[in-house]
């Protein structure tokens, strides 16, 4: 067991990852460190997660706030602390662990060492490895299986404490076909028309089946509305992270859809439901290795289906 682990998370996901991680990589005592962007949404999530997740005992919650824009010298001097404190950490026994390596304050406090773990937060995850080299690489605690170079490790999340979670308290949810939506259109993917069309030819498999849908928070109000035609859809927007809903959800799939999603992977994990995610002509998109290589991960998890 380990003396002490710090934690460094910034988003409600990265929180059900620092949760897992806890549990897995057990010490005498770990420091939670939550960071505040200034961002109303996210920050609102991250306090309602804290109250409804169960953290042990010996689980210290230092929350703190660094605006995503126009810093402070206050929040300079913030940031000089954690990086004074995370390369105090390598000099005892335990781990740190941190949330997306994309974030410029998570770059600017990381300290490269094997003690420090990568947290999930999405599909970054892949794209993070890729960046990495031989020579430069951190470890991962991650639900992916990735490919490790020489001297990387790669421990597995398997989400075992929430999923106990999740059972004790979705036994009487209400039963539901879940629809994830995407923005699809929004990034001039396809057209709204084709969106809406692929929508459309999936609910139609599913015709003696009702489709909650749940709208991903940029589609655009025109093209839900458009959506919420077809006979057999209800739309639902949530005020809290699609990850979140084994927490917050009033409702459990007992089937989810989508077209690519790192929630399809989160999700089946946790609710262990068939899960399909439905693969399109992306071929004329800028975007289409990137979304080869969305559904190429896709497949290693979930059944991916040609619409």
């Amino acid at each position: 067991m380990n003396n002490k682990n710090i934690l460094i998370i910034e988003t409600p996901f990265q929180l059900l990852n620092a949760f897992e991680a806890i549990n897995e990589f057990p010490a005498k005592n770990n420091t939670l460190f939550v960071r505040f962007s200034g961002s109303t949404g996210n920050d609102a999530q991250l306090k309602s997660t804290l109250d409804i997740i169960k953290l042990p005992k010996n689980v210290e919650v230092k929350t703190f706030t660094i605006n995503a824009t126009n810093r402070s010298i206050y929040d300079v001097l913030k940031i000089v602390f954690f990086w004074v404190r995370i390369i105090f950490i390598n000099r005892i026994e335990g781990f740190v662990f941190v949330g997306d390596y994309r974030s410029r304050f998570l770059q600017l406090v990381i300290h490269i060492s094997s003690k420090t773990i990568l947290l999930d937060d999405g599909l970054s995850t892949i794209h993070i490895q890729d960046s990495f080299t031989k020579n430069r690489f951190l470890n991962w605690f991650t639900i992916f299986d990735l490919t490790p170079f020489h001297g990387q490790k790669i421990f597995k999340n398997r989400f075992k404490f929430l999923n106990a979670f999740v059972e004790n308290r979705n036994s009487s949810k209400k039963k539901v076909l879940l629809f994830i939506g995407s923005k699809l259109s929004e990034e001039n993917i396809i057209s709204e028309d084709e969106n809406v069309e692929l929508v459309t030819k999936i609910a139609q498999k599913y015709s003696n089946q009702q489709i909650t849908y749940i709208a991903h928070r940029t589609e655009s109000n025109k093209k839900l509305h458009r959506i919420e035609t077809i006979k057999n859809i209800e739309i639902i927007k949530l005020n809290y992270p699609l990850e979140l809903l084994p927490l917050f959800g009033d409702f459990s799939p007992f089937l989810i859809l989508s077209f690519f999603s790192t929630a399809l992977i989160t999700l089946e994990k946790i609710f262990k439901v068939e899960t399909v995610a439905y693969r399109f002509d992306y071929s004329k998109s800028k975007n289409h290795l990137n979304i080869q290589k969305a559904y190429d991960y896709c497949q290693k998890y979930i059944e991916v289906k040609d619409i």
